[in-house]
């Protein structure tokens, strides 16, 4: 066993945060855009292209940690480490299921169309139940997100090394 995580992993990691951090910019500034604006279908085109990528990196991330295996676990205590196993796996989890609600959102609507220019405004969605499920999931994965960098600093802090097993360098 290793004391890192293999190098697809972590660049996989950190690909996938930064996909995340332009999906939810994208995501944001949309809703505030008037419907038919230019920079609304941009901004679409970008949250659909990424939400798509995401998932596909997502499921890439379950096949090398499938393939690759997890490196040797850092000291933890039983309670820490139970829930740096439920928070990955809850990430995992509304990761894909983020994809899937924005996938069954979209694919009734004319979603498509508006970003492909085929019709001027774009499509509301409001009081559709997978929206805002799509919405929930996004608050589920910020309270995820942030419990995992904590998490990451409480295992800095207690002994060190943490961030060194993800760091590309």
């Amino acid at each position: 066993m290793t004391q890192r995580w293999s190098s697809p992993s972590i660049a996989l990691h950190w690909l996938t945060a930064l996909a995340l951090v332009v999906v939810a910019g994208a995501g944001l500034v949309l809703q505030e855009l008037p419907s038919d604006a230019l920079a609304r279908r941009i901004a679409s085109g970008l949250h659909a292209v990424g939400g798509l990528s995401l998932a596909a990196m997502t499921l890439a991330r379950l096949v090398v940690l499938w393939r690759k295996g997890r490196p040797e676990a850092a000291w933890r205590s039983g309670v820490h480490a139970l829930g740096v196993r439920v928070v990955h796996v809850l990430t995992y989890v509304v990761l894909l299921a983020l994809s899937l609600s924005g996938f069954v959102t979209a694919k009734p609507s004319t979603w498509h169309e508006f970003i492909k220019g085929e019709v001027a405004t774009a499509p509301t969605f409001e009081g559709v139940a997978s929206r805002q499920l799509h919405e929930a999931l996004v608050v589920a994965l910020v309270v995820l997100v942030t419990l995992h960098v904590l998490g990451v600093l409480v295992d800095e802090r207690r002994r060190g090394g943490t961030m060194r097993r993800m760091l590309p360098w």
